[in-house]
């Protein structure tokens, strides 16, 4: 079994120890460093080369998008997932527009037994519509709202 190996990038200490915490039961998952600005997380991609990196969006020095951008050119095998708070759309679009593989919501990260999941299917292609559900389900479980919209769902 390969081991992917992860960077964690947050500006929040706290964060970063939750995910280590969370990931840690996980035997195919490694978490190989932790920084906490977009610039050092540049930097730090050049010099270990991880598989994955789990990246906020709101950082200091440069931003999760302006770092997202740079790593994808200098090392297009590694592959980026925002865990982020932010839901705008036109957001949540510029990160795959540079790069990301796919775009986590803080407070949707799954607080369960196997929780690398959406860790290991980043591989995957997120499509328009499946980010539209993912906005909605968010919405739903942040502000406790039952409602369907006009499609159905």
């Amino acid at each position: 079994m390969s081991v992917t190996q992860i960077l964690v990038v947050d500006d929040f200490l706290a964060w970063q120890h939750f995910v280590s915490v969370l990931l840690r039961g996980e035997s195919d998952l490694q978490i190989i460093s932790s920084v906490s600005d977009g610039l050092e997380a540049v930097r730090k991609t050049k010099e270990i080369r991880p598989d994955l990196i789990l990246m906020d969006l709101s950082l200091p020095v440069m931003n999760g998008i302006a770092a997202t951008r740079q790593i994808r050119a200098h090392a297009p095998a590694t592959k980026v997932l925002f865990l982020s708070e932010h839901r705008e759309s036109d957001l949540i679009q510029t990160a795959f527009d540079v790069g990301a593989c796919g775009y986590v919501f803080e407070v949707r990260f799954p607080l369960r037994p196997h929780c690398g999941h959406p860790i290991r299917s980043t591989g995957s292609t997120v499509c328009q519509s499946q980010l539209d559900q993912l906005a909605r389900e968010s919405e739903r479980q942040v502000l406790g709202a039952s409602y369907s919209s006009a499609d159905g769902n």
